[in-house]
């Protein structure tokens, strides 16, 4: 299974699961996955910020949408 497809597998089952929806992903080194370069795979490089180290994506968590208040 091709990572794209596994991912949006992961995101069907959390969804139908009653979870909020993932926006993002959230890098070791603290910076969102939509925030390091596409060598790998999309997102899977290093981190644009000038500043951070990481030179490759390290998967830590899904960033969730905030849940609107009711």
């Amino acid at each position: 299974m091709k990572y794209q497809e596994r991912v949006t597998e992961l995101e069907r089952r959390f969804k139908a699961a009653g979870h909020p929806e993932i926006i993002d992903e959230s890098c070791a080194c603290g910076h969102w996955r939509s925030e390091h370069m596409d060598i790998f795979d999309v997102g899977h490089g290093g981190c644009i910020h000038p500043k951070c180290t990481c030179v490759k994506f390290a998967w830590s968590a899904f960033i969730l949408r905030p849940e609107a208040k009711k």
